[in-house]
């Protein structure tokens, strides 16, 4: 009986795969959060910390530095990776940066566009706009634009940065640094008031999941070597 050995190909394809189930851990615990009292006891506390109201919601650091500013900057992180790919067709030694760079820009595009439209179809309300934390709005009863977390998927979007160096260790600061622009921009819009813990667990496993998909669906060079 012959045993078929797979090729580089396939074997790199199948370890980015075995990625993908990593975004199981924050959807279950976006679901744990949700469907429990996390949610709100968290909220609760942030709200009662800020004296009974968002204190934070305009503060210049916490809007307009880490959101606006935030925002600002990775729509510029991503123009500056679609002029660096376009450069690549300039300068010849660059050539092998072409299709990574590619893949990020089409990474981050797709996990950003993801959140907004899912944000617009679920129509869930941001906790500020709730009648329990000073809102006028209701849970439940549509209207709202806050599930999943945009912001936070604005950091989250750039864990695609852990697919695009070729060595492990860069592949791992990749990583932290995608996980740690999405904690960021999480944390700062819940003590705005402007989305619960689980908004943004789901978020992170989004764009985590859009990653490894884009990832698996477009392997580099670097990524079928043996």
């Amino acid at each position: 009986m012959q045993t078929t050995v797979p090729d580089a190909r396939t074997r790199g394809a199948a370890r980015t795969w075995a990625l993908l189930p990593w975004a199981l851990l924050p959807a279950a615990l976006a679901a744990l959060a949700h469907g429990s009292t996390i949610d709100t006891a968290l909220a609760d506390t942030l709200f009662a910390w800020e004296g009974h109201r968002w204190a934070l919601a305009d503060n210049p650091i916490a809007r307009g530095l880490l959101h606006d500013a935030g925002q600002m900057a990775s729509k510029l992180a991503w123009l500056g990776v679609v002029l660096a790919w376009a450069a690549t067709h300039a300068v010849g030694c660059w050539r092998r940066h072409r299709q990574p760079l590619a893949r990020l820009a089409v990474s981050v595009l797709v996990a950003t566009a993801l959140v907004a439209t899912l944000k617009q179809l679920m129509a869930v309300h941001c906790p500020w706009d709730l009648v329990r934390y000073g809102g006028t709005a209701m849970a439940g009863d549509g209207g709202g634009a806050c599930f999943p977390a945009g912001h936070a998927a604005a950091g989250y979007a750039w864990l695609a940065l852990a697919f695009v160096p070729a060595t492990p260790s860069r592949r791992r600061i990749g990583l932290a640094a995608g996980l740690g622009a999405g904690l960021v921009f999480g944390i700062d819009q819940q003590l705005r008031g402007a989305h619960f813990l689980s908004h943004d667990l789901w978020s992170a496993a989004l764009c985590w999941m859009v990653a490894v998909v884009v990832a698996g669906l477009w392997p580099t060079p670097s990524e079928t070597a043996p």
